[in-house]
């Protein structure tokens, strides 16, 4: 295991070192024609993209090969969230009539479960925006709550993300204003309260068109200054962090410092994905993927597509896989088929090891822990849930074998212990 991690982490190093303009992405062949407009994997093998007219498509091979299981309904789906091996959530692309669809099959069969056209995981918890609201699910999208979001008239939200379980932000416009028109919201409580950030601190009146948070508070939003209603020619990179909630008279805000870290972005950028603070991924309106090993400052083409690209999936924090119009999907050439279970930093005691039945956690303070995952020795997640200190570990249904069982803090901080299933 710690040969791994070393590999790992000097193959990261490398990375970072590249030059740009080294390409490493592969085209796959995704068995349509159809603009694709979002993708989700679970892991290196398994997960799914979406686009126009009810695409759905479906790889269990590391994007080898893609079948196509949209057999819900015709309208354009807009996300996609895969949460385990035959549970998917699909969202139609209209912010503010758009249906969310619930598979327990792996596709054959969907339900109608919720509104909303982006969906987003926060933790174990899942999301879907609408223009009216915010709801969370527990239980795989089975059954949806609302939160407490306001979002007003003249909000325009297009995008959920959460870096961390307990940290979420809903990017938006504010429609038919001519300065400060990014009006985003912050959630500091597993998604289920939000505020607003405050416009002002931004350091221009650009337009947000994507935006990635590498952590909590370190975040990117891309901005264009719109010519009316039209997107303009100037494109920029803002660089948020040190947020804090300030609840003077007259604010009520989410409070940050922002720097203009690139005023000449090279295009109008759809969707992005920062690895850490210094390597970031660009999708480009103009069909350049641009990579940057600098924190923003410079970006490159890495591929070029000469399609618009409009969605990246991470995986194990590496940008993976784009997609983009004319069924368009990019592999990121170091994401293989080779599984790799999650490697997190801090290890974790469990006992007793071997076990038949129950499972315990050691050493840790159960009064911060929010939320475990258990994988199979390929790496795939078997298993999500919210933790609930009355409740022993269960692992009596797991087939015999070695297993991974990941804790996360309420902040943030991971652990890992694997531990083996006998008869």
């Amino acid at each position: 295991m710690k040969i791994t991690i070393r590999l790992i982490l000097a193959c990261s190093l490398l990375a970072v070192n590249l030059p740009a303009l080294n390409a490493q992405w592969i085209p796959l062949n995704s068995g349509t024609t159809q603009t694709l407009t979002g993708i989700h994997m679970l892991n290196t093998d398994y997960g799914a993209a979406v686009g126009r007219n009810g695409t759905v498509l479906l790889t269990t091979d590391n994007g080898n090969n893609w079948t196509n299981i949209g057999n819900v309904t015709l309208t354009d789906l807009r996300s996609v969230l895969v949460l385990g091996m035959d549970t998917l959530l699909i969202a139609e692309d209209d912010f503010y009539f758009g249906k969310v669809y619930l598979s327990i099959d792996g596709g054959g069969q969907w339900e109608e479960v919720a509104n909303g056209a982006a969906l987003a995981l926060g933790g174990s918890r899942a999301f879907a925006l609408s223009s009216q609201y915010v709801a969370y699910s527990d239980n795989e999208g089975a059954g949806w709550d609302p939160t407490n979001i306001l979002l007003g008239g003249t909000t325009l939200p297009d995008q959920l993300h959460f870096p961390t379980p307990q940290t979420g932000y809903v990017f938006a416009n504010i429609g038919g204003f001519a300065t400060y028109s990014n009006f985003s919201y912050r959630s500091d409580d597993y998604g289920l309260s939000w505020q607003p950030l405050f416009p002002f601190d931004f350091p221009n009146a650009g337009a947000y068109t994507a935006a990635y948070f590498v952590n909590a508070d370190t975040g990117y939003f891309f901005m264009n200054q719109y010519l009316g209603f039209l997107p303009g020619p100037v494109n920029q990179l803002v660089k948020t962090s040190g947020y804090y909630y300030d609840n003077s008279d007259g604010v009520n805000n989410w409070r940050f410092n922002a720097e203009i870290v690139n005023p000449n972005v090279p295009a109008f950028i759809n969707d992005a994905f920062f690895e850490d603070e210094v390597r970031g991924y660009a999708a480009g309106e103009n069909g350049a993927l641009y990579v940057t090993a600098d924190g923003g400052a410079s970006w490159e083409p890495d591929h070029l597509a000469n399609t618009p690209l409009n969605a990246i999936a991470g995986v194990n924090n590496r940008a993976a896989f784009v997609v983009g119009n004319n069924g368009v999907i990019l592999r990121n050439s170091l994401i293989t088929d080779t599984p790799n279970p999650p490697s997190p930093s801090l290890s974790l005691s469990l006992f007793p090891n071997p076990t038949s039945g129950q499972l315990t956690i050691k050493g840790l303070e159960m009064e911060k822990i929010n939320q475990l995952s258990i994988c199979n020795a390929a790496g795939s997640i078997i298993r999500t849930w919210t933790w609930d200190a009355s409740k022993d570990i269960d692992v009596s249904s797991l087939p015999v074998g070695l297993y991974y069982l990941t804790v996360w803090y309420d902040q943030g901080d991971q652990w890992q212990g694997k531990f083996v299933v006998a008869d």
